[in-house]
């Protein structure tokens, strides 16, 4: 048993060379998201981003990130009569360790926060949710030269923000403009892949 302990433990040290390195990753996202809003305003999203990131990995394995996504969307209210189609823009940065960081991998964990932003319009009703977002996320990448791989992330986010409505209506003395706002929190996932390219 204690030579299977130390066999294991020389694999993962050695799997973990002490050298810096930085490294973009460009691909597409895939967010999903579950929000329920205080006065029973729930709604779901769903999106393709396209995703970037900078990732710095330090000679110890600690490792930081910064992230931005862009790209288009539906919000589906639970009890709306229809959909919106939204664009949606992300950012955010994460810090943790690559538990795996050799010539060909890197495996890391990470804790992310970031802003996730999705507006749109639909029959003179305009739609803006903001949601601040953390929780853990696992990235892989795999070299395949020693300037260009493929990567996968997977983040699962726990999110609290607003969504704001303004709608235009006629009355007696013309057209008139409401705007309605409300809290709301719940349940982001985030796949990503695409293609890494570490300097």
């Amino acid at each position: 048993m204690k030579k299977l302990i130390a066999l294991a433990a020389a694999i993962l040290l050695s799997s973990s060379a002490l050298f810096a390195e930085n490294a973009f990753h460009f691909g597409l996202g895939i967010p999903v998201g579950s929000y329920s809003g205080n006065d029973d305003g729930d709604f779901s999203t769903s999106a393709v981003d396209f995703y970037a990131d900078w990732t710095r990995i330090a000679e110890r394995g600690f490792t930081f990130n910064l992230n931005f996504a862009a790209g288009s969307g539906t919000l589906k209210p639970k009890d709306g009569n229809f959909d919106f189609d939204v664009d949606n823009f992300a950012f955010g940065a994460g810090f943790g360790y690559s538990f795996i960081h050799n010539e060909k991998m890197t495996l890391t964990l990470t804790g992310d926060l970031g802003i996730d932003i999705l507006s749109g319009s639909k029959n003179s009703v305009d739609i803006t949710n903001i949601e601040f977002y953390i929780g853990p996320k696992i990235s892989f990448t795999y070299k395949i030269f020693s300037h260009f791989g493929l990567f996968a992330n997977a983040g699962l986010y726990g999110t609290a923000g607003s969504a704001s409505v303004t709608s235009d209506y006629i009355t007696l003395y013309g057209k008139s403009t409401r705007t309605e706002s409300e809290g709301n929190s719940g349940i982001c996932f985030r796949p990503e892949f695409g293609i890494a390219v570490p300097l």
